[in-house]
Order: structure tokens, then sequence, then C-alpha cells
């Protein structure tokens, strides 16, 4: 019963102290961002933002820097047995076929309501220094948009789902990581 559309601000609530808890899990104990950027993320009225995307930990940082988000999503996360119940009213999901819907549409239906949508800038993860440049589509016209860079100060960066064992191990051989934020 939690995992609902009623629910959303008890699930943003939930989300954000399993976030905490994973990115403490993985060693990162703070995120760096300066008290200028965190006031622009508060006083920000922009329902899309766009983040950088390096890890598979990125949500945890978006969340609880900005846990009131739904994302856009692959489908494969959908399935994911863990997942499946856990992000459905948290994602939107990119469909591989067309009949899943107009993904146009869903987002449209979704910032009609007001709701704050996150896109990965690149769609997949890759290189943390810069971004890559943003897939056509996604964006609906004369909405504010607000930019996020979020970087882990490592030099393994994550480059599809085949790195994903890899990334872990790497990220919890040590004991204390950095990240940051900048809007």
């Amino acid at each position: 019963f939690i995992f609902h559309e009623g629910n959303f601000h008890f699930q943003n609530i939930l989300f954000k102290i399993i976030s905490r808890f994973k990115l403490y899990v993985f060693g990162f104990f703070k995120i760096d961002i300066s008290k200028k950027d965190r006031e622009i993320l508060r006083k920000s009225d922009a329902q899309i933002i766009v983040v950088n995307h390096s890890s598979y930990l990125d949500c945890c940082v978006v969340d609880l820097l900005i846990p009131d988000t739904k994302y856009i999503a692959s489908e494969f996360i959908s399935k994911m047995p863990l997942f499946k119940q856990f992000l459905k009213t948290k994602c939107i999901f990119l469909g591989n076929d067309f009949k899943s819907g107009n993904i146009t549409e869903k987002i449209q239906r979704e910032l009609d309501k007001g709701t704050r949508i996150v896109f990965f800038s690149s769609g997949v993860c890759s290189r943390p220094e810069f971004v890559l440049k943003l897939r056509n589509g996604a964006f609906v016209p004369k909405l504010k948009i607000l930019s996020v860079h979020v970087n882990y100060y490592d030099k393994f960066w994550v480059m599809g789902e085949q790195d994903m064992n890899a990334h872990i191990i790497n990220t919890m051989s040590s004991f204390r990581n950095k990240v940051s934020a900048r809007v």
C-alpha cells in the first residue's frame, strides 16, 4: 500500500532514508554542496532537472538533494525483482517497444500534475568530467531546466551495465569516498 500514487510524499521520505543508508554503506558520509547551490535547489521551481550520470549511486545523491522528483529510467530496471514494486511510482520507464505508449505524453501528464522530473543527460552512465550530448525528444518547450553536476572524485566510472559489479566492488573497497554536487 505504500507504493501507490497517493503516498508520494511518504515515499519521498522513505527514498531519502534509503538513499542516505546506501550512500553511507558505500562510504559517502556527506554530499559536498555549497550554501549557494543548496539555496538554488531549495528555491528553484524548475520541473525539469538534468543530471550527469557516472555512477549507479546518482539517484541516491539526487534523492537527498531533491527528494520530490520522478526519474526517467530504462525499462530494464522495471523488470528487476527488487526494484519493480519499489520504483513504479518513482520512475517513468522508457519502453523499447510501442506497446509502452508515448513517453512524451507520459512526461507531459506528470508535468501537468506539477511533478519534477530528473533526466540523466546522456541516458547511460558516462565519464563524469563532461556531459554527453542530450538526446532528442524528451524536453517540453518553455519549461525551466535546472542542471546538476555530480562528481565522485575517483578515477573509476561506469560505462554501462557490464561494469556494475566492478563499480560496486571498487566503491565499497574504499572506506571514505567523496561526492559533491554543483548546480
